[in-house]
């Protein structure tokens, strides 16, 4: 949240995952577009689809049960 708005806009997120990135602390799948996998992780993120992510929205995210399927 560069502008301590506490909200994370589109441009805030693509900056700190490409900086991530670069610094080696992730990747994004090659032979891809990196803006189109990252615009797919903002909407994920977005829960209300207002083109921002809140705190509340990232800790919805984070508290969410993760349920797999038996194989």
């Amino acid at each position: 949240d560069k502008d301590k708005n506490e909200q994370v806009e589109p441009s805030e997120f693509t900056d700190y995952i490409m900086q991530q990135v670069n610094d080696g602390k992730g990747r994004l799948a090659p032979g891809f577009d990196p803006y189109r996998i990252i615009d797919n992780m903002f909407s994920n993120q977005d829960r209300n689809g207002d083109g921002k992510i809140t705190e509340a929205e990232f800790k919805l995210k984070a508290d969410e049960s993760v349920s797999h399927d038996e194989l």
